[in-house]
């Protein structure tokens, strides 16, 4: 990593050579979570470690778009400096090397990795395993078969796999690697389709009086997210049954959330409060027991303040968009409020046959106000204003209506440089095709 440097130190916040865990759920809005207020028992497990943990009610992620939220978790950097910016296509859509992850961070500090995912999308195919020891995406041939079944039906067992799966996996390699410090990533995606089920007691647990698909749907959706829960308790549990849980740091994170109808639209990847706005947990054992955070804070800030917590060495160079939540946690304020970017480059372009079919958004959250930007064929194509103080479900447009602060934020999105324009279109090899339109991407 070249030359070293040590961390930022303060003492009521560092903890010696500690652990850290992070669970990625995919596709979870906060809103759907028992801590963030749902009235559903969905996250029982996620609910009672928040009970002694930061608990982070506004985090925006900084994009609703999996590898591309995935890379800024795990880099510091914003999607444009990063440059993993697609889910498919002939560019931006894999980590390059030279790219630092909090994985190779680790590694550098003495750490032993594992990587435990469980979709396509966070895989190998997107450079999102660097700096892993251990990196498993069994999944793809969990089954023995090929990714086309002999009835030419897409196999979506060779692009997923349950959280059950994932997290025995993750136990399984726990096991033996705990004599160390580590560093494990898990990673479940159940409740981001409904064509792997929970078992059947998960199935029960909400019961599913309403015809109608999309409410059908919704309660499907909840019974997968108590299925992950479930398998989030169980590797809490083991931590706790081989006596390292007090040294080991967890985070909970979704990488986006999900339309599931609001907006009319079911899936993410359009950058309303729904589908960026994510769950946030950080347990750190001994510190600060059950705060909330109002403040907003963003995915890209989570490296920085492990980089804080675990008093890791980085390279004296080393430059990250995030910030650690050192103050916050540690409750002495900061001077200048985070503003959140998100952004969902032509990834739209799989979801053929729907208004936003190869737009670029890009949007900007101060706390207050929330601006986004539809773009086609390097122009402008329209605005949106949300003020969240008044309209936390963005239902009423007021850009028309208020063009200073319209034009306040317009211009700080553009100092970004962050806009991709005449986009190419998608080059898919038939096997990534194929996953892709397993997963429900391509139609």
């Amino acid at each position: 990593m070249g030359c070293m440097s040590c961390s930022h130190q303060d003492s009521d916040f560092t903890l010696p050579k500690m652990n850290l865990l992070l669970i990625t759920i995919d596709t979870v809005r906060a809103d759907r979570l028992g801590c963030y207020g749902y009235p559903k028992k969905t996250s029982p497990n996620m609910d009672k470690l928040s009970e002694n943990a930061v608990l982070f009610e506004n985090a925006i992620s900084q994009s609703a778009v999996t590898p591309v939220s995935h890379a800024s978790i795990m880099t510091g950097l914003l999607p444009h400096n990063h440059q993993l910016r697609s889910l498919h296509g002939g560019v931006n859509y894999e980590l390059q090397p030279g790219q630092l992850t909090l994985a190779e961070i680790m590694k550098s500090n003495g750490y032993r990795t594992g990587g435990f995912v469980s979709a396509f999308p966070v895989t190998q195919h997107y450079g999102l395993h660097q700096g892993f020891d251990a990196w498993d995406q069994q999944f793809e041939n969990n089954d023995g078969k090929g990714l086309i079944t002999d009835k030419n039906i897409v196999n979506t067992g060779n692009a997923q796999r349950r959280a059950d799966v994932t997290a025995s996996r993750t136990l399984s390699w726990l096991k033996q690697n705990a004599q160390k410090p580590f560093f494990i990533w898990t990673h479940f995606f159940d409740v981001h389709d409904p064509v792997l089920k929970p078992p059947k007691e998960y199935l029960e647990q909400f019961p599913f009086t309403l015809l109608d698909r999309i409410n059908t749907l919704r309660v499907l959706y909840d019974c997968e997210l108590a299925f992950m829960d479930a398998e989030i308790g169980r590797i809490l549990k083991k931590l706790e049954e081989m006596g390292i849980r007090k040294n080991t740091a967890v985070a909970i994170m979704a990488d986006h959330g999900e339309g599931l109808g609001d907006h009319q639209w079911w899936g993410h990847c359009i950058l309303y409060q729904e589908q960026i706005r994510v769950p946030f947990i950080l347990s750190i054992p001994d510190h600060k027991k059950g705060m909330r955070i109002r403040e907003l804070v963003r995915s890209i800030d989570f490296v920085p303040t492990i980089v804080d917590l675990l008093n890791l060495n980085m390279p004296q160079d080393h430059h990250f968009d995030g910030k650690s939540l050192h103050a916050l946690i540690n409750q002495k304020g900061e001077k200048k409020p985070r503003v959140a970017y998100s952004e969902s480059i032509n990834d739209l372009s799989a979801y053929y046959n729907t208004p936003f079919e190869n737009e670029s958004i890009y949007s900007l959250n101060d706390g207050r106000w929330k601006f986004i930007v539809h773009r086609e064929d390097s122009a402008y194509k329209s605005f949106e204003l949300f003020d969240l103080e008044t309209d936390p479900h963005e239902l009423k447009n007021l850009y028309a209506a208020t063009p200073q602060t319209a034009e306040r934020l317009l211009n700080q999105l553009e100092s970004y440089h962050s806009y991709i324009d005449n986009a190419q279109q998608p080059i898919i090899d038939e096997k990534t095709k194929a996953k892709l339109k397993s997963l429900g991407y391509i139609e």
